[in-house]
């Protein structure tokens, strides 16, 4: 009777008993019960994989690309909001705003600061992660629909332009206080600022970092 092979393997050699598969393609990987085996990478996987870093890249655009597609939205009655900010080391309290602007509209488009506007306005040694690192995590959230990138200090560029049906930025901004609120509330558009959630944030977490290497030892480059 031909040898029993483990559910995850495709190659028929393999007997599931040893720790290496005959098959020299054969990847290490895990059983249901945490024993660690081999089998051959199943050939459906770069397929989805690839297609989802296609989707997420097609979601950072170069900002006339972006207002391009945002007047197509436009004429269908989409409702746009939008938002900004470094997004440097993202954390769950960043998750949860966004999420939050996303309900206040159909589309979300999110305008992240360039690492030269970042080490402008936060100092020289951040950001901690490169602009379009920052970009397609963010892409790759569902609730965000468009990434663009921005040199200047500030959007009220970006928001002239795109003229937005929502402005929305974290923390506990009054609303006229918001970069871009009087030209918004100007054309009939709403102003939101929506509370970060507590506990979180990317100071905190490199505080955190830096404390945690200093107890064990570790020099910091910093």
């Amino acid at each position: 009777l031909p040898m029993a092979r483990h559910q995850s393997c495709h190659d028929t050699k393999c007997s599931g008993t040893t720790e290496q598969c005959h098959n020299p393609s054969a990847v290490r990987h895990r059983s249901p019960k945490g024993r660690s085996i081999t089998g051959t990478v199943p050939r459906e996987w770069p397929g989805p994989v690839i297609a989802q870093s296609m989707m997420t890249k097609s979601k950072v655009l170069a900002f006339p690309v972006l207002l391009e597609e945002l007047q197509t939205l436009r004429r269908q009655g989409k409702r746009i909001v939008f938002t900004n900010g470094c997004f440097d080391l993202l954390h769950p309290g960043h998750v949860r705003y966004l999420r939050a602007a996303r309900e206040l509209g159909d589309v979300l488009v999110v305008a992240i600061n360039s690492d030269a506007s970042v080490r402008r306005i936060k100092g020289p040694k951040r950001p901690l992660v490169p602009a379009q690192d920052r970009a397609e995590l963010l892409a790759a959230l569902e609730m965000v629909d468009y990434v663009t990138i921005f040199d200047e200090d500030t959007p009220l560029d970006l928001i002239e332009k795109i003229a937005p049906d929502v402005l929305v930025k974290g923390g506990d901004w009054p609303p006229d206080t918001i970069v871009g609120a009087s030209v918004v509330q100007a054309r009939g558009g709403v102003v939101r600022s929506v509370p970060y959630a507590a506990g979180y944030s990317t100071s905190g977490l490199v505080k955190r970092i830096l404390e945690r290497e200093r107890e064990c030892g570790v020099p910091s480059t910093r």
